[in-house]
């Protein structure tokens, strides 16, 4: 069974049917929809939907009718999966001009890997309905950089105005390239450096110093055996599953 997230689409509008915590304790059943699923299958005609506690429970024909049952008739309107709204910050930036309602960065020179912008969510957002109207019902919450390039961790979210809404596993939001080579000492060979560096002491294959960076010797000594593990990444890279480093990790503006 899947989550009862999904749209109606009309010629004139785009009606979002997507579950609030409330409504997943009762039963929903859209009826005559054209129905589009994600398999590899032609749309299907004149098709019931049975959503119960969040989840739909049944698609088919004639489907019977609880007695407790919200009926929405679709009248042969096609009925979708909710779209991807992207990585954004729904929830997170309310005002860019108004820093108390911008959650989605880390102001500090360090690389902070553990930095988790989940925790300033705000689901009551004004955005998210707005969002939600043009028929997008999931996004990924991203990290914006400010003081590292390591920007820090997102998650995916379900807009359904839920504090719990999360999907999906913790995603870490890395910048290198141009437009990220300010936080690293104007340097965008700087950012591999910072990077294989800061692996290597997530996985404990180095020891944690409170200046990990030293003078060019001392560098080229430590990473010549590094390098050769090193991997292409593109321009933005997002990495899962890294949940902590062993500690602050320096920018070379701290040296």
């Amino acid at each position: 069974m899947k989550r009862g997230v999904f749209n109606i689409v009309s010629s004139s509008a785009v009606i979002l049917l997507l579950l609030s915590t409330a409504a997943r304790a009762q039963s929903l059943i859209v009826r005559d929809a054209t129905v589009y699923t994600m398999a590899n299958q032609s749309a299907l005609q004149a098709t019931d939907v049975m959503v119960r506690d969040g989840l739909i429970l049944e698609i088919g024909s004639d489907l019977p009718v609880p007695a407790d049952a919200r009926v929405i008739e679709a009248a042969g309107r096609p009925l979708t999966p909710g779209l991807f709204a992207g990585a954004s910050g729904l929830g997170l930036v309310e005002i860019s001009l108004e820093t108390a309602t911008v959650d989605d960065s880390l102001a500090l020179p360090l690389l902070r890997p553990e930095f988790d912008v989940t925790t300033a969510y705000n689901p009551h957002s004004t955005l998210i309905p707005i969002t939600r109207i043009e028929g997008f019902t999931w996004t990924l919450l991203g990290a914006r950089p400010s003081g590292s390039i390591v920007a820090g961790q997102g998650r995916p979210v379900l807009l359904d105005g839920g504090y719990v809404s999360f999907v999906g596993v913790p995603v870490l939001f890395v910048y290198v390239g141009a437009g990220s080579q300010q936080l690293s000492g104007n340097s965008r060979a700087a950012q591999w450096m910072l990077l294989n560096q800061a692996i290597d002491e997530a996985r404990s294959e180095v020891r944690w110093s409170p200046q990990p960076l030293q003078p060019i010797r001392s560098l080229c000594t430590a990473f010549r055996s590094r390098w050769s593990h090193a991997r292409p990444c593109s321009a933005t890279a997002i990495w899962s599953g890294i949940r902590s480093c062993p500690g602050p990790i320096r920018s070379p503006n701290n040296v």
